[in-house]
């Protein structure tokens, strides 16, 4: 078998998919012999030391891994959604997990995985009449029903009358010998460490009729083809902690649902049962199969609850960008340009029916004041909501707030230096409505009560503060000493220790004018506060000031921190969406990010441990820094900085994604931390920050829950921009935002949760597939392909039979002689989709007509849903 080089997720681009066969683990689960033997063999004519007996040693270890249950963190997604309505009747259900060798990690029997590799979990797909009413045989005579996944012991208790999973007792505490467990070696010599090792564990069981699991459980040939592993690209979704750098493994089940019903899907363990998938007359006997089931949910095929329909049905609204003139509405009534009556497309509370907004706004003379409706018309259209008010005095009004994400675009912050000691500063009151503004001092409170919430962040902020201090008096006292050893005339001769004849007077004469000056008062916030540092008239430099690097490596925590709370990490759902209005079920709202909102947010939360002002030039160097965006070197001429230093939070914030998914997908290698050093000095070489003004959109759908790890992409001007943060708040609600504001959005269906779909005949007693080319994944013109079904059970076995179940052996077959007769696909990274081989410990193989070039051959095309912003409306594709 030919191997390639391990392949890295930057080889897979936007939209693409690689597929493997199988991701094998290094150890399969299971218990091991390591023995070392140690021989001396003596040269030739030379005779062998004394004490020369070959040593030998012996170690026993066992690899442990999942056996009759899951961790929730292991499952990514699963298909059709749990608990979903809609058209899923021409697709095959399927688990994705998260580790890519999940599947592989354990054998049926125990003993090495075979070739190919065989997964030891299916999903087996049951209707809900078959899960509950059991299955009848012919002339009314009953076999054993269906017993729901229930909770039981995975041994029994210490006597061994309890029921379990590995042992099937009725409530006496007899054996029930006609059920068939997973034979795990309860009979065997490993008895006592199979109790051992499980005690006191407990799994969910079901029991199905026997004849029904040979109806619909895959055979021991089938196997192969029901698990492969993707490769993905990341970069356009959410990031997702613990995720294999972009790998994942998916089972697949071997039966189609109904149309029409309810089905439940289970995910179950085959472990104990190689012998039964390989012949299921050895079943004969039996009336039950009792399996462990580490995964279920239901779904039901009816309505249109799929991922495209919930998509064609979403409220987007009327586009209609409001700009800064949308500031003006709420001074000038209705119907100002940048704003727009009833249902639009930007994040707010409903506006006024159009007539009712012309009542409400009619023609205003110079100098006439608002009406109220004028007033609450365009306060709405501004993204505020209305909040009962209590004041620290203890009165009760009403009061404007909104969060962050307003309808309205704004320019970058304003670099606000005034020191804030209370959130009641920023409150900002309207004479016109009698109504206070509390959205900034809002934002201002909860920055800090973040802040205080982050034991680290604050530390990290002390040791700035201290730390910057520190630097800025020794700036201060070196230029003051400069000039004084001047205008001392020192002449440069050495003295005894080297230094200058007189620079000892000359550091006396400075410490003296120093603490004369009022140092001690200036650092308590009780003095004046320090004058600009300029050189002597003779100087022949500028005044020393502090270099951006300088000033990033002292800030580089704190900065860090802020630069998750510029991206709002840490702020509640409803300080961004303070009415649920504002976002009703099943849309799509976009909104501008309010920089205003987001400096108040910041000195918030740098306004911890600086209660008493402390210092007034390191507290404005420290806010003129840490501001979310890079500022005018002019507004500030007179703070010892550097040209660019301010900006950290910003830059900050633009970093977050790429180190967040280098923490959380295990990306972080050497090469990375070398590239991000020197991206690092390139960014303080030319400031790079946040492109203002920023934009995004919240998508409230069950689309959100329904497929874990949408793909978004957004586009300003043709030019593609980069996402900031893509994560979802709640259950059904995400959120995007990005460097910039789009003028195009585009939402796909995750790439690594794409079903296995199949067609229905015209008279619906069958399923066709069409053939996909094996080198870009693109569906070719041609007869579709007939899927084979397995066969109808003889009379007496199975009246019923089991419906929909696929002879998953003969339509891969079919597949690879229609595919490529007599050639074997070679794998391709650079097509849309291409197929690999065994993939042991991420090292792909090329391999002949596989598992990866099935699920190529099965999948369904992603569904993709483009937004465009433009004048007057939206146009949908």
């Amino acid at each position: 078998m030919e191997e390639s080089a391990a392949v890295p997720s930057s080889s897979v681009g936007p939209g693409q998919i690689r597929f493997a066969d199988a991701c094998l683990p290094a150890l399969a689960a299971g218990d091991y012999r390591l023995r070392m033997d140690q021989e001396v063999r003596a040269a030739p004519l030379v005779p062998l030391p004394m004490h020369s007996v070959p040593y030998a040693s012996e170690l026993l270890f066992s690899v442990d891994g999942p056996r009759f249950r899951l961790e929730p963190a292991d499952i990514h997604a699963t298909y059709p959604p749990p608990g979903a309505a809609g058209t899923f009747a021409d697709a095959l259900p399927h688990v994705v997990f998260t580790r890519r060798t999940l599947p592989w990690e354990r054998t049926l029997d125990g003993g090495p995985q075979g070739d190919p590799p065989r997964p030891w979990l299916a999903v087996l797909l049951l209707g809900e009449d078959e899960l509950l009413a059991g299955v009848e045989q012919g002339e009314g005579r009953a076999v054993a029903a269906c017993v729901p996944p229930r909770p039981l012991p995975v041994c029994g208790g210490a006597d061994g009358k309890e029921d379990s999973l590995l042992f099937a007792r009725d409530p006496q505490g007899r054996s029930l010998a006609r059920i068939r467990v997973p034979a795990l070696g309860q009979e065997g010599p490993d008895h006592e460490r199979l109790l051992a090792r499980h005690a006191g564990e407990r799994c969910q069981a079901l029991d199905l009729p026997a004849k029904l699991f040979a109806a619909i459980a895959p055979r021991d040939v089938d196997l192969p083809w029901l698990a492969h592993a993707r490769l993905i690209d990341t970069g356009d979704k959410e990031i997702f902690r613990g995720h294999d750098q972009g790998w994942y493994a998916v089972a697949i089940g071997n039966r189609m649902p109904g149309a029409g019903g309810a089905h439940h899907a289970f995910l179950v363990s085959l472990e104990g049962f190689a012998d039964v998938l390989a012949d299921f007359s050895r079943l004969d006997g039996y009336t039950s199969v009792r399996l462990a089931v580490l995964a279920s949910w239901r779904f039901e095929c009816v309505g249109k609850g799929d991922f495209k329909a919930r998509m064609r049905g979403l409220d987007a609204g009327a586009f209609e960008r409001a700009r800064n003139a949308g500031e003006r509405a709420g001074r000038e009534g209705a119907g100002t340009e940048g704003t727009a009556a009833g249902v639009d497309a930007w994040l707010h509370l409903p506006l006024p029916e159009p007539a009712q907004a012309a009542e409400s706004a009619p023609v205003r003379l110079p100098g006439e004041a608002p009406t109220p409706a004028a007033l609450v018309h365009g306060a709405l259209a501004r993204g505020y909501a209305a909040f009962d008010h209590r004041l620290r005095h203890g009165e009760q009004t009403v009061s404007w707030y909104r969060g962050p994400l307003v309808p309205l675009e704004y320019p970058q912050p304003r670099l606000v230096q005034r020191l804030v000691r209370c959130s009641d500063e920023l409150l900002r009151y309207d004479p016109e409505c009698g109504m206070f503004d509390t959205a900034y001092a809002g934002a201002w409170q909860l920055g800090r009560l973040l802040a205080l919430q982050n034991r680290g962040f604050v530390l990290a902020l002390e040791r700035a503060r201290l730390g910057l201090r520190r630097r800025l008096a020794e700036l201060r006292h070196a230029a003051r000493l400069a000039s004084l050893v001047r205008c001392a005339g020192v002449r440069g001769e050495p003295d005894d220790g080297g230094r200058p004849g007189r620079l000892r007077e000359a550091l006396a004469l400075a410490c003296a004018e120093a603490i004369e000056a009022g140092v001690g008062a200036g650092r308590a916030g009780l003095g004046p506060g320090p004058t600009p540092i300029a050189p002597a008239a003779s100087a022949p430099t500028a005044a020393p000031v502090l270099r951006a690097t300088e000033l990033e490596a002292m800030l580089a925590e704190a900065s860090a921190w802020l630069g998750r709370l510029v991206l709002l990490y840490g702020v509640p759902l409803h300080n961004l969406v303070p009415d649920e209005d504002m976002l009703p079920p099943e849309t799509l709202r976009f909104f501008f990010l309010d920089p205003n909102w987001i400096q108040a947010l910041v000195q918030g939360a740098c306004s911890v441990g600086n209660a008493d002002g402390g210092d007034l030039l390191v507290n404005r160097v420290m806010r003129f820094c840490l501001s979310p965006t890079v500022g005018d070197p002019a507004a500030e001429t007179d703070l010892p900085i550097e040209v660019g230093a301010a900006g950290e939070a910003g830059r900050a914030a633009a970093s977050v994604r790429a180190r967040l998914r280098a923490e959380c997908e295990g990306r972080a290698t050497a090469s990375a931390k070398a590239s991000e050093k020197v991206s690092e000095k390139a960014s303080t070489a030319s400031p790079a920050g946040l492109a203002w003004p920023l934009g995004g959109f919240l998508l409230r759908s069950a689309v959100v829950e329904g497929w874990r790890g949408l793909e978004v992409e957004a586009w300003q001007g043709g030019n593609k921009l980069p996402a900031l943060r893509i994560e979802q708040l709640a259950d059904d609600v995400m959120l995007a935002l990005f460097n910039g504001m789009p003028d195009t959005v585009e939402i796909r269906q995750p790439r690594e949760g794409l079903h296995f779909g199949l067609s229905p005949t015209v008279g619906g007693s069958g399923f066709t597939r069409t053939q996909r080319d094996p080198q870009t994944g693109a569906a070719l013109v041609g007869r579709p392909i007939d899927v084979p079904m397995r066969g109808v059970p003889e009379p007496g076995a199975n009246v019923l039979g089991a419906p929909g179940v696929i002879d998953i052996d003969a339509l891969a077959g079919v597949l690879r002689s229609v595919s490529a007769p007599g050639v074997a696909p070679t794998a391709s990274a650079s097509a849309p989709a291409a197929a690999g081989g065994a993939v042991p410990d991420g090292v792909v193989a090329a391999q002949p007509f596989g598992p990866g070039a099935f699920a190529m051959q099965m999948i369904e095309a992603a569904g993709a849903f483009r937004f465009q912003i433009v004048a007057g409306g939206a146009r949908v594709g």
